[in-house]
C-alpha cells in the first residue's frame, strides 16, 4: 500500500507506509489506486474551528466531494473535551462548533473523529487507510 499525500498538505504525517505526494481532488490523504474513492481530511483544532465556522462555504464544496467517497473522514487532532473547554483561538461558542460538526455528519454523511492529538490522529488515519485497502484488495498488510 502506498499512501498519497496531497501536495498542498503543509504538515504531513510520517506514515509507516511508503508515500507519494500529488494533488488530491479531496482530502489530505488517500491510497494509490483509490484516490477517487478514499480520502481523509486532517485538521488541527484551530484550523477545524476556523474552517467550520468562518470558511464553511468553501468547506461545503470539499464536503460535497467527500460525501461521494466510500472511505471518507475528517480527523481532528484534538478531543471533544478541547472543544467543550474552548481550547482554540477565537471567541466561538463550543455549542457552535459542535453544531457545525453534527451538520457535517448528518448533512454530508462524513464522519468526524476527534483523535485527541497528532500522534493518535496519525495512528487512526493510518489504520483507516490500511483497513480500507485490505478490504478492497483482500491483501493483508504487514507493517
Amino acid at each position: 500500500m502506498i499512501v498519497v499525500v496531497d501536495s498542498r498538505e503543509k504538515h504531513p504525517y510520517s506514515f509507516s507506509f511508503p508515500t507519494v505526494r500529488r494533488k488530491l481532488e479531496a482530502g489530505d490523504y488517500s491510497i494509490e489506486g483509490f484516490e477517487t474513492v478514499a480520502a481523509i481530511e486532517r485538521k488541527e483544532l484551530n484550523d477545524y474551528v476556523q474552517t467550520v465556522i468562518y470558511r464553511k462555504d468553501r468547506f461545503r464544496k470539499e464536503l460535497a466531494k467527500l460525501e461521494r467517497y466510500r472511505l471518507k473522514a475528517i480527523v481532528v487532532e484534538a478531543s471533544m473535551s478541547d472543544i467543550l473547554a474552548g481550547r482554540y483561538e477565537g471567541h466561538i461558542a463550543p455549542q457552535s462548533v459542535i453544531g457545525a460538526t453534527v451538520g457535517i455528519i448528518i448533512g454530508f454523511g462524513v464522519p468526524v473523529y476527534f483523535a485527541c492529538n497528532r500522534q493518535i490522529a496519525l495512528h487512526f488515519t493510518e489504520t483507516l487507510l490500511a483497513k480500507f485497502y485490505e478490504r478492497q484488495t483482500g491483501e493483508r498488510i504487514k507493517k
